[in-house]
């Protein structure tokens, strides 16, 4: 008889399950951040911690007031919480909108209970997720402030300066082939017609 994975647990992606969420990362690249803007992801570009270079991951976020906030549900493992640790300056990208801001771990217990709490409110499966990476049975307002400390939550305070780094450039070669691929077809199309 296997044992039960000890709590906190969620298998960390790879694979298909990786791809598919690093797949708004190509929709910036396509061009259509104003799209993947229309739901609570951002793209957060950090600078490697070893590297230097500019790197890109895709958070779900929940904005208070101005400050906008993350959480890993893979707690300090994943690289771009590594980075930003290293070089707290980051820059969103949410929508079509780059901000400059410092990313700053939440440790004050109150906070981080209100962060995730908005996480929360606003989509339903997040009561199991996050008791599957809390101690707790069931997230509810009463136990959620006893495991808040258990989460790692990221708050983002935007600056009021320009990006120093870079985010995803949107490519549109596409626009130009899709528009080659239509024009053809109504050609090839009306040719056709007319020969018949």
């Amino acid at each position: 008889m296997s044992e039960e994975p000890q709590k906190p647990y969620v298998p960390y992606p790879t694979g298909a399950l990786r791809l598919l969420l690093r797949s708004p990362l190509q929709l910036y690249r396509l061009g259509l951040g104003n799209v993947v803007g229309l739901m609570p992801f951002m793209v957060l570009t950090t600078r490697g911690q070893r590297s230097g270079l500019p790197r890109h991951a895709v958070l779900e976020y929940r904005r208070h007031g101005s400050k906008y906030y993350a959480l890993s549900v893979w707690g300090a493992r994943p690289s771009w919480y590594q980075n930003l640790l290293s070089h707290p300056v980051v820059t969103l990208q949410i929508g079509n909108e780059e901000i400059a801001a410092r990313a700053v771990p939440v440790t004050d217990a109150h906070e981080a209970a209100r962060a995730v709490y908005r996480f929360r409110k606003n989509s339903p499966l997040y009561a199991k997720l996050l008791a599957r990476i809390s101690s707790a049975d069931h997230i509810n307002l009463g136990t959620l402030m006893d495991v808040s400390g258990e989460f790692t939550v990221v708050r983002f305070d935007p600056l009021h300066t320009p990006p120093e780094l870079e985010g995803i450039r949107a490519t549109r070669w596409w626009v130009t082939a899709l528009t080659a691929v239509i024009i053809g077809a109504g050609m090839v199309g009306w040719r056709v017609r007319h020969e018949n």
